[in-house]
């Protein structure tokens, strides 16, 4: 579903709900009319309900806990993610994965340059190109940005 842009909905994964993602400020979308498929009430965006931006608004009772990165078993399964994503998933994965590692940069596990260099490094050895490869871990930095 397609609403008004709105400051307080960023990029989120499961936020709202588990397989429910959000894309706002920072985030991209796959058009589909750009492919010739229908779009009802094209010209209409609705505003974002209360209810969404309240459930991604962080909660202010629960107290984060930094945990300390545990580097093979905190980042080997999302590198995994990037390097068996198959031909015409390798976006969709490396973002998955950029995203996870984005939220270890926020926790202050990681770099913004570490992170970068291990999505790209991951991305390459699959196939991808180090210029897509580091675009798509550059949004998502973004969103982890604006969602908090």
């Amino acid at each position: 579903m397609l609403f008004k842009p709105n400051d307080k909905v960023g990029c989120s994964a499961g936020k709202i709900h588990p397989h429910i993602d959000t894309r706002g400020k920072g985030g991209y979308i796959i058009w589909w009319p750009a492919e010739g498929l229908e779009v009802l009430h094209a010209d209409v965006l609705a505003e974002v309900p209360d209810w969404v931006t309240s459930r991604l608004r962080p909660s202010t009772a629960a107290a984060r806990v930094q945990q300390p990165l545990r580097c093979d078993a905190d980042l080997d399964p999302l590198l995994g993610v990037i390097l068996r994503a198959r031909e015409g998933e390798r976006n969709t994965a490396t973002f998955w994965a950029a995203c996870r590692l984005a939220e270890h940069v926020h926790a202050g596990q990681l770099s913004d340059g570490d992170m970068i260099d291990l999505v790209v490094g991951a991305a390459a050895r699959n196939g991808l190109p180090i210029i897509e490869a580091r675009k798509i871990a550059n949004s998502a930095l973004r969103c982890a940005r604006t969602a908090t």
